[in-house]
Order: structure tokens, then C-alpha cells, then sequence
């Protein structure tokens, strides 16, 4: 809906845009999800949804329970008054939730006071050089009350970044689910993989033989930007090759002018070893000008993750498989391509 927002994050793509006025009116919104009509709305952005909450509720009571609904928020503006008109209309809510939330504004008392009525929601941690241990930051939030952990690679350049603490952090994160599991508890590794972020595709590719984290355009998935430009995906946000239209006139557009427009893998990844447990990276995302130094980081995951499966006993193995044929077997509607590997 805008790009403002009340903190401004250093990793933050949206850092230099983060006190923007520029907003989508709720009547553009209507106009555009009705033309698409997508299989899911996500109010998340660049920006704080919650800042722009009148909108985002006029939007859901004007659309109704014909779609489903999500939202990502650093959760500091939270009432009792917003949750409630969440829950009502059955919106999903993740969090955000790092190093650099906390340094802003520790909205932990919040989030505690919440949580408990979005129980399955996810807690965002990106790693922004600045803090490599995997292992406190998911057993804190954990303690908050959240049940999935996702953590992220910081978005934007790699300044910052340490290769080698980041590898030496998540072997210490898998020894620690090791450790877990020896102990008979499986819970934060659970939530681990229901948080689906970084290395855990290597991990399920691994385990169950399929090629899996190849992100595809399926369905009627599209990104809406602060003003009204109409995109492929989230990364080709403001990529004039990917820009399929604008919500201001989009009455007048025909169905061919919101085609997908093809963003497959490129040649470097699918000639890679790797390929199949890394699911390469699209045309779009591959214009980052660290691709090479983020290709040799991932490719060290992979090996990391493959020594993690090796040593992993069959109860993990099992839970690992479990996850793997409940979300991309028909359980859960993750937008992924799943084929064998090799095949």
C-alpha cells in the first residue's frame, strides 16, 4: 500500500524510500484484485502495513472471504482493536523480528501479548551481519511464543556479510537439532522447516530426492507496487522488463497485458552441479552484482546440508519427509516446483 514505514532497517531494500507518502488508494486496490483475481492477497510490501490499517480493513470488508488474506508486520503497532479485526476476517500474520528490530524498537512485550492469537505465525529473523547466532535467535523467539522461524539472508548487497561465520553458525544450528533430537525433541527443528527459509530447500531437496525451491509464476500471482505498477513477482519490483501494467487503468487492460512474463532460471544455474538442490536463481534475481560470492555461499550450504542429512537420525529424516509431502504434495499452497531429481 506505501513504502513508509516507522523503522528503517539498515539491510532494508526499502531504506532509502522508508518515509515515502506515497500511497495506493483502497479504491485502486479493489479495482486491481477484482481484475485479477488472484488466489491470495498479501498486504505485505515495502513498507509497515499496519500504518495504513484503515485502508488495508477497508479493502478485506469491501473484497469479503472470497480470498485469502496475509500480512508481514514488526508488530509495534499492534492493539487489541487491530488484532481483533484480523482475526475476524482471517488474516494470516507474520513477524519480523531481528537484531535490528530490536535496536529500533523491541516490540517483544507486544508481540508476547498477541502471538498467541496467530498461532501459526511466522517469525522473520534476517541475518545482516551483525549477529550469526542461529541458535540464540531461534531459541529467544521461541520463547516468545512463536512455533516457525524463518531466517533470511539480508536482501540487497552482501556488504556486511561473512561467509564463514554464516556457515560456521549453521553448522551449529544443525549440531543443535542433532542434539535436540537426541534428547527426543524435535519441536524447534519443526519449526525450522515450517519456516522455509534459507537452507531449508537444500535440506528437503536432499532428504526426499526432488528438485525443490524452484520458484515458478504459478497461478495468479502478481506484486502490486506503491504507485500501482503491476509486476511479475516481488524482486522484479521496479524492473521495467517485468511491469505488466498499472492499477489506474487497469479496467482498460486486456487479459494478455497480465500474462507472466518468463522469468526462468538462467544458464549458469541449470549447468551448475548443484542445480538440484539448489533451485538456481531467475533472471530477475540474478542481476545482483554479488551473484558470484552469493552462488559460492549457497554452494557451501548445500554441502553443509548434506553432511546435516547424513548424520541425521531416522526420526529427523522422517519428519524432514513428513514436511515435504504435507507442502508440496497438496498439503499447503507454496508457489514451487517439485520434479525429481535428475529427471
Amino acid at each position: 500500500m506505501s513504502n513508509k514505514c516507522n523503522f528503517n532497517c539498515s539491510y532494508c531494500f526499502n531504506k532509502n524510500k522508508a518515509n515515502s507518502t506515497t500511497v495506493i488508494p483502497e479504491k485502486s486496490i479493489i479495482a486491481a484484485v477484482e481484475k485479477i483475481q488472484p488466489d491470495m492477497i498479501d498486504f505485505t510490501g515495502a513498507g509497515e502495513p499496519l500504518l495504513y490499517f484503515s485502508i488495508l480493513a477497508n479493502v478485506i470488508t469491501v473484497l469479503g472471504n472470497k480470498y485469502r488474506y496475509t500480512l508481514t508486520t514488526n508488530g509495534s503497532l499492534l492493539t487489541k482493536s487491530i488484532v481483533d479485526t484480523l482475526k475476524q476476517n482471517k488474516v494470516a500474520v507474520n513477524f519480523s523480528y531481528d537484531n535490528e528490530h530490536r535496536r529500533q524498537f523491541d516490540a517483544k512485550e507486544i508481540i508476547q501479548e498477541y502471538i498467541k492469537e496467530f498461532p501459526r505465525s511466522i517469525c522473520n529473523s534476517v541475518i545482516d551481519g551483525s549477529n550469526y547466532d542461529f541458535v540464540s535467535e531461534i531459541e529467544s523467539t521461541g520463547k516468545i511464543g512463536f512455533h516457525s522461524f524463518k531466517l533470511w539472508l539480508q536482501r540487497g548487497e552482501m556488504k556486511g556479510w561473512n561467509s564463514k561465520k554464516i556457515l560456521d553458525g549453521l553448522q551449529k544450528l544443525f549440531s543443535f537439532f542433532l542434539k535436540k533430537a537426541d534428547d527426543g525433541d524435535f519441536s524447534l527443528f519443526e519449526g525450522f522447516l515450517r519456516g522455509d527459509g534459507f537452507s531449508v530447500p537444500n535440506i528437503l531437496s536432499v532428504v526426499s530426492g526432488e528438485r525443490i525451491g524452484v520458484c515458478t509464476p504459478v497461478g495468479k500471482k502478481y506484486s502490486l507496487d506503491c504507485d500501482g505498477k503491476i509486476y511479475t513477482c516481488g524482486p522484479s519490483v521496479g524492473c521495467k522488463e517485468y511491469e505488466l501494467g498499472n492499477v489506474k487503468n487497469v479496467n482498460d487492460s486486456n487479459d494478455k497485458n497480465l500474462n507472466f512474463i518468463s522469468t526462468d532460471m538462467i544458464e549458469k544455474c541449470i549447468n551448475c552441479e548443484q542445480f538440484d538442490y539448489c533451485g538456481g536463481i531467475c533472471k530477475i534475481q540474478s542481476s545482483v552484482p554479488y551473484l558470484d560470492e552469493l552462488c559460492k555461499l549457497k554452494y557451501d550450504m548445500i554441502n553443509l546440508a548434506k553432511t546435516f542429512c547424513a548424520e541425521m537420525p531416522l526420526a529427523v529424516r522422517n519428519k524432514v519427509q513428513e514436511w515435504v509431502d504435507f507442502v508440496y504434495k497438496g498439503g499447503k499452497p507454496y508457489v514451487y516446483r517439485s520434479s525429481k531429481l535428475n529427471g
